[in-house]
């Protein structure tokens, strides 16, 4: 388990790393001189900040400045605190909650709370995380993409992998990320931010939501000896593309497009889910047997491929995902792949 004392030591280690490959970025990149502006303004901003310099000193270094050089210095210090944010991001995922699902439960045993009253609760209660529109969220597919390969690479670090070969693709990456430009020229769309936010839906939601519910139903269980219905205790919620208030530019065809959006999100997750279950499931019913009814669901598939005859389980879920499919194709066109068993 990750203490907060070695998380941070991993933040500092990070920290250290990057910083240190994004300097060989900027020196191949813009020159050595340019390396050693940045860094000596890196140094007189900490002084600054411990009290060992004044702001007037860090004011003078950029007073005369070429103003090419003043934005190279700008966007040195813009790309480091993102990849410092990114590594505060990595280190909050790997450092456990303080109260878990499981404390919770396990003080509840301990408390005067009944069965009644948590059921009570439980049943009428609906959690629902809002995702809420960011007009100043202005960073692009691109970044976003390439922190999140920085951060595996970062994972693959702290797992002891080839920290030459990691090196070496980081300062790929960041290359990369050096000759992107952050954000957008123009403002983003509605559409825009739709699609960003259905990033973390992609990214967590879609698979975070149910765990939760799934667990919360199994602690009450555990505790109460309550069997909850399997419907959704916590659901996903988002405003943008409908807010009425916020945004003067929200209409009919923006409502329709963020709801179109989603329900497609999910709808290919789920086809994909159902594709690696397909995948899973070899089981041949030469050598185990099934109930009636998954017969007759694997029998309606209509998947007759010879390699398929005996294995029930693949048939049957090949006719689930064929079925997601055909309503993603039915919503949203062609945009959904003719479904073919997986091999």
């Amino acid at each position: 388990m990750t203490t907060a004392s070695s998380s941070r030591d991993f933040v500092k280690d990070d920290i250290r790393l990057l910083g240190r490959v994004l300097g060989r970025v900027i020196a191949q990149q813009e020159g050595e001189s340019v390396y050693e502006l940045v860094e000596s303004t890196r140094r007189l901003a900490f002084d600054v900040a411990h009290g060992d310099a004044s702001a007037e000193d860090l004011l003078a270094v950029f007073r005369d400045l070429d103003i090419t050089k003043a934005n190279l210095v700008a966007r040195a210090f813009s790309y480091f605190a993102l990849l410092a944010n990114l590594v505060e991001d990595l280190a909050d995922e790997s450092v456990p909650a303080p109260v878990s699902l499981r404390t919770t439960f396990d003080k509840l045993k301990d408390s005067p709370v009944t069965a009644a009253q948590a059921s009570r609760v439980v049943r009428d209660a609906v959690v629902a995380p809002v995702l809420t529109a960011h007009p100043t969220e202005t960073r692009r597919r691109t970044v976003f993409d390439t922190q999140t390969r920085i951060k595996k690479l970062l994972q693959q670090w702290h797992l002891g992998g080839d920290e030459s070969d990691i090196e070496r693709e980081l300062y790929l990456r960041m290359t990369l990320l050096w000759q992107t430009a952050l954000i957008r020229i123009a403002r983003p769309t509605l559409e825009d931010e739709v699609d960003v936010a259905l990033r973390y839906y992609k990214l967590s939601l879609l698979e975070q939501i149910p765990a939760l519910n799934r667990a919360v139903r199994e602690g009450l269980k555990e505790t109460f000896g309550l069997q909850l219905p399997e419907a959704a205790l916590m659901r996903p919620g988002s405003w943008i593309g409908g807010d009425h208030d916020g945004n003067p530019f929200v209409n009919a065809d923006t409502l329709t497009y963020a709801t179109s959006r989603a329900a497609g999100t999910a709808l290919k997750y789920y086809e994909d889910q159902l594709a690696e279950l397909e995948r899973e499931l070899s089981l041949s019913d030469r050598y185990s047997s099934c109930s009636t009814e998954l017969e007759q669901l694997a029998d309606a598939a209509h998947n007759d491929w010879e390699s398929r005859v005996d294995e029930p389980y693949r048939r049957a879920i090949f006719g689930i995902r064929a079925r997601v499919a055909a309503t993603r194709r039915h919503f949203f066109g062609d945009e959904a792949a003719t479904v073919a068993p997986l091999t």
